[in-house]
Parts: structure tokens; sequence; C-alpha cells
């Protein structure tokens, strides 16, 4: 084993520019991986506390102590991770995983219209849950940003609820302030007299024959 270390020691030497081969996959999850996520996830345990707790009693403050917890948890990391015997070696990853939590928490909480781009998608699996469950699809639920279409001739634009009316304008009925044709007066019934009359003239021959 002395002879094949000092035979790759004296090749990597000879050959600089060769590329290195890759550490086995368990030292990298144990060394890199673990100890940098175990950073990321205690940072921003560190800020949903901070955050909700400060909340309970000032709201406005709520995201202002969230962010101080953020930097503070990579401030401890940078400056304490090598210090502390046990975790020195992880030193690298710890800061990495912990500033990785700190930018994301802070995007979320001062920019919101991108906090999406760092965040789970959640709420979009809970709501296609509940349009499949429901018999609709996602697209359903979420608010459409399609604009309207073009108003078509013979129509007017009125409101979001009703886009659209009919202008009389293209009708052969009422129009520029014509009066609409009245319907029929009702016939009255004739006096007596009248109707005796009406029936001699109408049954009569007058006298000729």
């Amino acid at each position: 084993m002395p002879k094949l270390a000092k035979f790759r020691r004296r090749r990597a030497k000879k050959n600089p520019g060769e590329p290195r081969r890759n550490p086995p996959l368990g030292t990298d999850i144990v060394e890199y991986i673990a100890p940098g996520f175990a950073a990321f996830a205690l940072t921003r345990f560190l800020t949903r506390v901070a955050s909700v707790q400060i909340a309970k009693r000032w709201p406005s403050r709520a995201k202002h102590a969230g962010a101080i917890a953020s930097i503070g948890a990579f401030a401890a990391a940078w400056f304490g991770a090598h210090r502390v015997k046990s975790i020195e070696k992880f030193h690298h990853p710890i800061v990495v995983g912990s500033g990785l939590a700190a930018i994301q928490s802070l995007v979320q909480l001062y920019l919101p219209a991108f906090g999406w781009m760092v965040s789970d998608a959640s709420p979009e699996l809970a709501a296609a849950k509940i349009a499949v469950a429901g018999g609709g699809t996602l697209a359903s639920l979420l608010p459409s940003t399609a604009s309207p279409p073009p108003v078509p001739a013979g129509f007017q634009e009125t409101d979001a609820n009703t886009w659209y009316s009919y202008n009389d304008a293209f009708d052969a009925g009422i129009h520029k302030g014509k009066p609409a044709p009245q319907p029929p007066a009702p016939m009255t019934s004739m006096a007596p007299d009248d109707q005796q009359i009406d029936d001699l003239l109408d049954n009569s021959d007058m006298g000729i024959s």
C-alpha cells in the first residue's frame, strides 16, 4: 500500500493536468452533504421560530426578526464552526448550508414576488389534489391572467362581469329616439242603443225588394 500511494503521488506530480478521481459517494455524503444540510435546516428552523414568536406580539416586525435570525445563524456558523473541534473539519459545508438558508429566507421575506422560485411546490400540490378530488383541474383554481378578446363590431364594452351588450343601432327596431309602435287600443263594448241600430242596418234591406 505505501508503494502504491507513492506511485500515485509521483504520477500526479508528473501529470498535473490529469483529472482527479471522485471520492467515494459515502465520503461526500458524510463530509459535505450531511453537515451542509444540517446547517441549512437549523438556520431555517431558527428563522421560522423567530418570525412566529415575534409575530404573536409585533406582527409588523416578524419578518425583520426572521431576517436577523437568519443572518445571526450564518454569522455563528462562519465565526464558530472552525473553533469547535468536533465540527472543525466540516466548517466549509456548514457555512455553505447556513448561507444558502439565510439567502432563501431573505428572498422570501423581502422579495415575495420571487419567493416562489426558492420555495417548494407544496401549495400547488395541495391545490391540485383538491381540484382533482372535486372533478376539476388546477388551472380552474388559478386566476386567469388572459386579456379579454377585442370588442367585435356591433358590440359595446361595459364592465368586467358583462363584457358586451348589443347596440340597437344595428336593429330594425327603436333607434334615435323614435317611439316604439304601440299596440292597437282594445275595442270597447258598444252601448245597447247603438248595437240595436247597427243590427237593424245589417239585417234590413232598407225597404228595397
